[in-house]
């Protein structure tokens, strides 16, 4: 698990169905992942008790802290250490910049193949004024992955303004600004969007336009690795950080602002090791050879993050910036990338493509796209494309554009008018289109994708003015033609004074009368604080009011090529199946007419129209071809699927030595024996076996040895095959003594030296004649030579020939066995 410590903690105990497991002590300084222990559970639910204990005498608090939990047995283990995780993720941070907050308002992250590829430095060493690490360093700006404007740190911010957000299939879009990070400048604004590749791949498109000072510092970091660049020209400073070669790592330059948390300079002195490029290419790159730092990964992998930077820079700079030390696992330092400008009234666009990728680059090249508006070359910082070419064969345009309504051309052949677009070509052939807060983009006259309006614009009418799950916002809009439906999933913009932004998504619309509609904006309220924190009857202060303005940016795409997409509905296991498979066709891309899905099940010759969703039901493995086919006779290439299903409970046999394992059976306890499981399944595969004896494990081929441990003992198996199909059982065995058990038992004994011959003579004597008595009817005279057995394993003046071992289980039987024949009477 993983735990939060902290000094606000205390100890505490952690138990599994009553049963504890181990203390734990929540009190520290530091979180990592650690074990909790190795139980093994039956199938079915259980439940686990985290309980506060004693108070450390150092916590202020009393808490536990929890974040994460795993409970894994080998096969998932095994499944989560060989599947490929191709999850994936961009996230911007325009929040909170004060009190623990850091100044690092837009600043950028990713996480791809499992790893953060550009890792937040996170909490500073020490929380404290006098730490300068974390005022002039961890806390500062040019240590995150956004920009330094004028060597200044960051202004705090309570928030800042998202502008753009959606989330389609190919294109993931955010746009924010943070107006209040640079009062200065004039625009300070980023707009990134994550591009699919493929199933397992995308990249990231960013664009970060600040207007306004003199000097702008673009800081990027990935994560621990070598670091090797293309395009650069690096020359290694000889001394000094990157404050200069005059000034000394972790010490603040004469000038340099202030101490403490007053400090408000560029923190460059805590960046050593430092190469500078003062010519640097228009075009260049820098790759991260990443290591898994935290130990993430079951193995090694190959994973880099690439950087790809376009446009003008006075310098380009690599140096090392180290993370707070005191955290378990960080590494000694990261190596950062920093890209300057410099000018009056300076106006920079940084152009970066990050491409997180695995053994082998996905993209081919990168460039600038030529841009014009009327036949002339565009303003750089208020539009550019970018041209991306795919080893796949597939080309994008990515075009961002400050002014949504002036319509430009790409590279003389794609025309766009918008917010932000996405153009891709295959070979030379238009195969998606993507536009968002615009009109159009596609080939020039034929636009690929379009809207009658790229954001729908009004006024709010009434919202919901007290503290409610369920919030609304009555509007005043124009549709311009747009189905209210489609609204849906968007985002309201609603004008207000900036000290809060007022953004919600849109979780449904529902037209009302005089062109109102109801906009649900789920669990978001509008309340932004009591208007007296003492007086609650005064009411609220609200994020937006009657009368204000809003936007709601509109985005559309088209995908043109034909194609059929399988959907396999059914819960599956390491590639199988355990129930009835149901399979779904549907359509996509740009077609005429109706189009026909034909399929052709397990090699038949006979290919059947596609009417209603397929359902499989036989075990075993199926081959599934199929095509659809447009009203105009185009046909898509046969696609082909492969689908496994194990319907089939698996099969063992189970033996205690030769004999097999039956409920209630009778084993005498002089015999030791180890048991052995055979298990089958017929499609899948057995990928689990075990066996449980008396309620703990049983090793393979261990000896069981139940000598004196007579009574009742289970036997439980468990088999599972790779469909999840488990076939359970539980055996009954019944221990018994006798005569003869007795007999063998002394032998082995005498053998093993727990038993000396005098004593085994007189001990055997004595169990004949009692087997003797009983033979002959006489009972309790049988009984009285037993119980002399017992007083001969009593005998001080012959307990050196007897182990204790030996003692305890001959007494046990000779004890059965008088309760036995007693009964019997």
């Amino acid at each position: 698990m993983f735990t939060v410590k902290t000094g606000f903690r205390n100890s505490g105990s952690i138990s599994i169905d009553g049963h504890p497991l181990r203390d734990f002590d929540f009190f520290g300084a530091s979180s990592e992942h650690e074990p909790i222990g190795k139980l093994h559970l039956s199938q079915g639910k259980h439940e686990i008790s985290f309980e506060a204990k004693d108070k450390n005498p150092d916590s202020v608090g009393i808490k536990m802290g929890l974040i994460e939990m795993s409970l894994l047995n080998a096969a998932e283990q095994e499944r989560r250490n060989a599947s490929v995780n191709t999850l994936r993720d961009n996230w911007m941070y325009y929040g909170r910049s004060s009190g623990h907050g850091h100044r690092d308002s837009l600043n950028l992250g990713m996480h791809a193949f499992g790893l953060d590829l550009m890792p937040d430095l996170g909490y500073p060493e020490y929380a404290s004024a006098i730490d300068t690490h974390r005022y002039q360093w961890v806390q500062n700006t040019i240590s995150h992955n956004t920009v330094l404007v004028d060597k200044t740190k960051q202004q705090p911010q309570w928030v800042g303004q998202p502008k753009h957000f959606d989330d389609k299939e190919r294109v993931k879009l955010m746009d924010a600004e943070a107006p209040n990070a640079y009062p200065h400048t004039e625009l300070y604004k980023r707009t990134t969007a994550m591009i699919q590749v493929d199933d397992a791949n995308s990249y990231t498109i960013d664009f970060f336009r600040v207007k306004g000072g003199s000097e702008h510092h673009f800081s990027f970091h990935g994560p621990e690795g070598t670091v090797t660049t293309e395009g650069l020209n690096l020359s290694p400073q000889e001394s000094g950080t990157y404050a200069g070669t005059d000034t000394t790592y972790g010490v603040r330059p004469t000038g340099d602002s202030v101490d403490g948390p007053g400090y408000m300079g560029p923190g460059f002195h805590y960046l050593k090791n430092v190469e500078r490029d003062t010519s640097p290419q228009a075009s260049f790159s820098v790759d991260w050879d990443v290591k898994d730092t935290w130990k993430v990964l079951a193995k090694d992998e190959d994973i880099h993050v690439r950087l790809t930077m376009l446009g003008d820079f006075r310098e380009v700079a690599l140096a090392d910036g180290v993370p707070p030390q005191n955290k378990p696992g960080n590494p000694k330092s990261l190596r950062y990338m920093i890209a300057q400008r410099s000018g009056e009234n300076l106006d920079s666009l940084f152009t970066s493509v990050i491409e997180p990728y695995k053994q082998e680059r996905f993209i081919h090249s990168v460039t600038s796209a030529e841009v014009t508006r009327n036949g002339n070359p565009a303003n750089d910082s208020d539009v550019k494309a970018i041209k991306i070419t795919l080893k796949n064969g597939r080309t994008d345009y990515i075009i961002s554009a400050l002014h949504s309504d002036i319509t430009y051309i790409i590279d003389g052949k794609i025309e766009f008018q918008g917010f932000f677009g996405v153009y891709s070509e295959h070979n030379g052939h238009p195969v998606y289109g993507y536009v968002n807060d615009g009109t159009l983009i596609g080939p020039v006259g034929k636009p690929l994708a379009s809207l009658p309006s790229g954001h729908l614009h009004g006024t709010v009418a009434d919202f919901t003015r007290e503290l409610s799950l369920q919030n609304e916002i009555i509007v005043n809009m124009d549709t311009a033609g747009i189905q209210p439906e489609s609204l849906t999933g968007q985002t309201i913009y609603v004008e207000n004074d900036g000290e809060r932004n007022a953004a919600y998504r849109i979780h449904g619309v529902a037209p009302l009368d005089d062109g109102r509609f109801r906009l649900d904006i789920g669990n978001s309220t509008p309340i932004r604080k009591y208007a007296d924190a003492n007086d609650y009857s005064k009411g609220f202060v609200y994020d937006l009011a009657p009368g204000a303005s809003f936007r709601i940016p509109l985005s559309a795409e088209t995908e043109e090529a034909l194609t059929t997409i399988a959907s396999v509905a059914g819960e599956q296991r390491n590639g199988w199946y355990a129930d009835d498979v149901t399979v779904t066709f549907e359509v996509y891309g740009t077609y005429s007419g109706t189009p026909i899905t034909r399929f052709s099940l397990d090699g038949g010759t006979v290919w059947k129209e596609y009417a209603k969703p397929l359902v499989l039901s036989e075990s075993g493995q199926h081959e599934l071809q199929y095509q659809s086919e447009d009203g105009e006779g185009r046909k898509e290439p046969v696609k082909s699927l492969s689908i496994r299903i194990d319907k089939t409970l698996p099969t063992f046999e189970i033996k205690a030595g030769e004999a097999p394992v039956t409920n209630g059976m009778a084993w005498p306890d002089d015999k030791p024996f180890s048991l052995y499981l055979a298990a089958a399944d017929a499609h899948s595969g057995i990928v689990e076996q075990s066996i449980n004896v008396d309620g703990k494990p049983y090793e393979a081929e261990t000896e069981l040895d139940w000598a004196g441990q007579l009574g009742i003992h289970t036997i439980q198996v468990n088999v599972a095959d790779a469909a999840g199909n488990r076939m359970s059982a539980e055996f009954i065995v019944r221990v018994e003594t006798g005569p003869d058990s007795i007999r063998e038992l002394l032998n082995r004994f005498e053998k093993d030296g727990e038993l000396t011959a005098p004593l085994g003579v007189q001990l055997n004597a004595k169990l004949d004649q009692a087997e003797a008595h009983l033979s002959n009817g006489r009972a309790e005279e049988a009984i009285k030579h037993l119980q002399d057995f017992l007083k001969h394993l009593d005998n001080r003046g012959l307990e050196d020939g007897l182990s204790d071992r030996a003692k305890s289980v001959l007494a046990t039987d000779a004890d059965a066995l008088i309760r036995q024949w007693s009964d019997n009477g």
